[in-house]
């Protein structure tokens, strides 16, 4: 499912999030690199800490790959299947899961906004759920 960059984030019935990563064969996508560290913390969001499970898998339309990502405790989690949400500045930014294989496989550069909210994130405090108590961003509790 294609989502612009930074637009409002529609896949689900939640208002007031902004989609990034949301990729498609179809569509270009900005390329460039990422720091290891935020790709590397964005990782551990993605395999500890994502939200809106699903029951199928998504794979990735460049590649078909059903990508496995094992972080650095040993725990592995199938991507394509649940999504990614942090907080930045006024905004709460919701990714695939796959965002991790976009930038690591594909070389996908996600706008720095949401790179420089992965880098101020919390990781120790931040929950797959902690949005919710962000229901004036999200309109909804």
């Amino acid at each position: 499912m294609y989502i612009p960059d930074l637009s409002p984030y529609t896949y689900q019935k939640i208002e007031g999030a902004i989609a990034v990563g949301w990729l498609s064969g179809e569509h270009v996508f900005h390329q460039g690199s990422v720091e290891p560290e935020v790709l590397a913390k964005l990782s551990a969001l993605a395999v500890n800490k994502s939200t809106h499970r699903m029951r199928g898998i998504h794979r990735c339309e460049f590649c078909m790959a059903e990508e496995v990502f094992g972080d650095s405790d040993g725990v592995c989690r199938m991507l394509g299947a649940a999504e990614v949400w942090l907080p930045g500045l006024g905004v709460t930014y919701a990714s695939p899961d796959l965002i991790v294989h976009y930038i690591g496989a594909h070389g996908y550069r996600p706008p720095q906004v949401y790179l420089d909210a992965v880098r101020a994130l919390d990781y120790d405090t931040w929950g797959p759920n902690a949005y919710r108590g962000r229901s004036a961003l999200l309109g909804r509790e």
